[in-house]
């Protein structure tokens, strides 16, 4: 499985280069293309652990001011 992450910055948010490397700590590696970042589960997970995860992202991004777009395969 893997987990597709698209991010809109705003102007007066987080630098490009901040987001990178929080989500860099967290296991997301840069994409190219459709989608920004993208994070390869080890093994298939359920919804709660996605939710989980999701939230994780979230919490670490908190206040920088992007906008976030999830799609899980």
């Amino acid at each position: 499985m893997k987990t597709y992450l698209e991010i809109t910055l705003l102007s007066d948010g987080e630098k490009a280069s901040v987001i990178t490397s929080k989500l860099i700590e967290i296991g997301f590696q840069p994409g190219y293309g459709q989608h920004d970042f993208v994070y390869e589960w080890k093994k298939n997970v359920l919804m709660p652990q996605l939710l989980y995860f999701i939230d994780h992202v979230q919490e670490k991004l908190k206040d920088s001011k992007v906008l976030l777009k999830f799609q899980t395969i």
